[in-house]
């Protein structure tokens, strides 16, 4: 079995892909990266992922993958097997192929057994907060923002309920 970072450094050689990031969503803080140093992009990448994984639209189904398409990238989103990790690939809109990404992606998210230490609650430490509930029209105006923010500029369409 190939480890992730292998996985990671092949993912990069595509046509067309910028960065490779491995991000721990829950955290909001990338654990490793290739190319690009989209380090920066964590707590989006975090923001992204929760809205949709705990969104009321996801409701008893598993994300795999989100795509956001900005002025000259797409960023990809695709959600791994262990819990709170995902990968957030930044590939040119005019190069590569987008459907050869998503495939390979899909390919990893598979395999990928990160080798990340076990972390256990405490006695004595709180446990996590219970997910909340979100209504759709707060769900749909988050998207609508998460949009305008990744353009830049005010969008013209918008998310109807």
């Amino acid at each position: 079995m190939i480890d992730l970072d292998q996985q990671m450094r092949e993912v990069l050689r595509l046509d067309g892909v910028r960065s490779v990031c491995l991000v721990h969503w829950h955290e909001e803080r990338a654990v490793a990266w290739h190319g690009a140093d989209d380090r920066a992009l964590a707590a989006q990448t975090a923001a992204v992922v929760r809205a949709v994984a705990d969104g009321p639209l996801e409701q008893g189904r598993t994300v795999e993958e989100v795509v956001l398409t900005e002025r000259g990238d797409h960023l990809i989103y695709t959600v791994l097997a262990r819990p709170g990790l995902c990968l957030q690939v930044r590939m040119g809109r005019d190069q590569g192929s987008l459907g050869l990404v998503l495939h390979r992606l899909r390919r990893v998210a598979e395999e990928a057994r990160p080798q990340l230490p076990d972390v256990r609650r405490r006695r004595g430490t709180p446990a996590p907060a219970a997910p909340t509930t979100v209504e759709r029209p707060v769900l749909l105006r988050v998207l609508n923002a998460l949009r305008e923010l990744s353009t830049g500029s005010d969008r013209t369409a918008e998310v109807v309920a």
